[in-house]
């Protein structure tokens, strides 16, 4: 059997943590299973951080994207006027005229500000 010693520095605080309420057989055996622990799933720590930063990647494009289409909205011409895109919605109060691209331009903010 070898038999393995190692310093723990001060700047190791969560160590010296968990090995300070430990004695003796108990430190070895706590010591044995955090390495054996590391070496069966270092590889798939990784991977997983590695699916984190590609999920962050892939939500700072997607915010991109929603920001574009939001400022495309906002620059689009809105036509006033009668026209074969015209719908008529009822309201409470009085019927109101909006066209298509108005109906459209609202279900979009509505739906990218959710």
């Amino acid at each position: 059997m070898n038999k393995y010693t190692f310093r723990v520095k001060n700047s190791d605080s969560e160590i010296l943590a968990a090995l300070s309420s430990l004695q003796g057989k108990e430190r070895g055996d706590f010591i044995r299973e955090a390495l054996r622990f590391y070496i069966n799933n270092k590889d798939m720590v990784q991977q997983i951080l590695n699916s984190i930063k590609e999920i962050q990647e892939a939500v700072k494009r997607q915010s991109a994207d929603i920001a574009e289409i939001k400022e495309m909205i906002k620059t689009q011409p809105v036509v006033a006027g009668l026209n074969k895109n015209t719908v008529l919605l009822e309201s409470d109060k009085n019927n109101k005229k909006k066209n298509n691209e108005e109906i459209l331009r609202g279900l979009v903010n509505d739906f990218l500000n959710m």
